[in-house]
């Protein structure tokens, strides 16, 4: 054999070979294809390839023949590598031009579309395999096949019906063999839903809004439609900006162009005034024209009554300390608050700002935080004169508004003082004699020694000395005696 007829021979083989595994990638065939007329004969009569339990079998009359557990993917038969799957389609529609161009292949199309405005194309994802049309399933079940134009004329101006139009590709038979049902021919299906020009739907992300809560509108419609939303009652909601469109107040209406994705996230306020709309409802209405006519959606979105409930950072306090009330709120925020208790009470003063330690956080669902001073509130009887809180038990009443209140008990106890321990005996001269005393709500003490030809009073702050696992000991003082103090004192 020459030379020429060797490299003849090898480029043979090395061009079978890149059929098999595509030159490093494995080659693609589809279930079905009949492969002596897709140009890949090398392949007839190839046998069975194998992917774990799934086989597909080529035989000498070149048709892909799916085992019965088969599924899309990658096949082998010894080294070689083959991808085995269903014909594929991609199908796209676009209604207008540039930036207000809107796709409407599974979303909506709408009535009075001119033709010249919508592109619809179909075009194979797999190489050697054609597409004779559309195979089309009107909203009434019947089915045709069109081509792209043809379609585009059922879609436009009133020609079409409302409803959900079924488009596949279909695939030419003469790629596949012979008799194959028509199910086995074409694309997954696409959706067109054709609907009445501008048709439009507002709804809530919830149906019920608190005072002062913000909750989000979501709107559809056709894109470049200009849509109004109206509330029964202006003044009940403020509309926050959305950086995505131009909203404009004209003659009391939120009025926007709808954008090229046909949907708008719209979110309101509800205003914090409005408290006699708490157990009613209010209607909020998208308006339209279309084809001449006035249209119309709404939603309706409930006013509910918050809650509120309070509780002190302490379980209880000492006569004369700050108590730190917390208030959890959807109901607003507290415009007074009540102490009673036993021949004592008191009204707080507004504004709710004033009053001590005052802090509000979060928005829906607030936190509030003041303090009551104990050691100098005014009386109910005098309002301007301070009146301290003696050891007992109080109820704080904390009011928004006159049905909505929540209460909070209130301990004051007198704080204690008490010797842990002392020596029974001190050695005139001894060193370090200690005295433990125990002693709440206070950081130092004042103490008094005193017996025969001897005195002595001091002060002493609390350290706070540490237990024998290195845990410190609060409210406790330590009183320490020297040699120099025992010295002087006589039995």
């Amino acid at each position: 054999m020459n030379a020429k007829k060797i490299m003849g021979a090898v480029l043979v083989a090395f061009l079978a070979a890149a059929l098999f595994v595509g030159a490093g990638a494995a080659a693609t065939v589809f279930v079905n294809e009949n492969v002596t007329q897709t140009q890949k004969t090398a392949l007839a009569n190839s046998g069975t390839w194998s992917n774990g339990d799934a086989y597909v079998t080529i035989g000498a009359n070149g048709i892909v023949v799916p085992g019965p557990n088969f599924v899309p993917g990658t096949y082998k038969k010894g080294e070689d590598t083959l991808f085995v799957t269903n014909p594929s389609a991609v199908i796209t529609g676009v209604v207008g031009a540039g930036y207000e161009a809107y796709p409407f292949i599974g979303a909506n199309i709408y009535q009075n579309t001119p033709a010249d405005e919508i592109e619809l194309s179909v075009a194979s994802a797999s190489e050697n395999v054609t597409i004779d049309g559309l195979y089309v399933t009107f909203p009434d079940g019947s089915n045709q096949l069109l081509q792209p134009q043809d379609l585009i004329y059922e879609l436009a101006g009133n020609n079409a019906t409302l409803g959900v139009y079924k488009v596949q590709a279909l695939f030419n038979y003469t790629n596949f063999t012979k008799g194959i049902l028509l199910d086995k021919l074409l694309s997954e299906v696409a959706t067109i839903n054709v609907v009445e020009e501008g048709a439009g739907t507002i709804s809530a992300a919830a149906d019920s809004v608190l005072k002062s809560e913000t909750i989000k509108l979501v709107i559809t419609g056709q894109p470049g439609k200009t849509y109004n939303v109206t509330f029964d009652t202006a003044y009940l909601f403020n509309a926050t900006e959305n950086q995505l469109i131009k909203t404009e107040k004209v003659d009391g209406k939120l009025q926007f162009e709808m954008p090229n994705t046909g949907k708008v996230d719209l979110s309101i306020k509800a205003n914090a005034t409005a408290t006699e709309k708490v157990g009613s409802s209010e209607k909020i209405t998208l308006q339209w024209n279309a084809n001449g006519k006035a249209k119309q959606a709404s939603v309706v979105i409930n006013f509910a009554k918050g809650t509120i409930s309070a509780k002190t950072e302490a379980a209880s306090y000492f006569v004369g300390d700050q108590v730190k009330v917390i208030v959890t709120s959807t109901a607003g925020i507290p415009t007074s608050y009540m102490i009673n208790g036993t021949n004592f009470g008191y009204v707080a003063p507004s504004p709710a700002s004033n009053w001590g330690g005052w802090k509000v956080t979060g928005d829906s669902v607030k936190t509030i935080e003041f303090s009551i001073p104990t050691d100098s509130v005014a009386s109910q009887e005098t309002a301007t004169l301070s009146k301290k809180m003696d050891v007992g038990t109080y109820t704080v009443t904390i009011i928004v508004d006159a049905e909505t209140k929540t209460t909070v008990p209130l301990t004051l106890k007198q704080p204690f003082i008490s010797i842990a321990e002392a020596p029974e005996v001190i050695v005139q001269g001894e060193d370090d004699v200690e005295f433990i005393i125990n002693a709440e709500a206070t950081e130092d003490i004042g103490y008094y020694i005193f017996g025969t030809n001897y005195f002595k009073a001091d002060q002493e702050v609390d350290d706070h000395p540490s237990d024998e696992d290195g845990e410190l000991i609060l409210n406790q003082f330590v009183i320490a005696l020297g040699a120099e103090d025992s010295k002087n004192m006589s039995a």
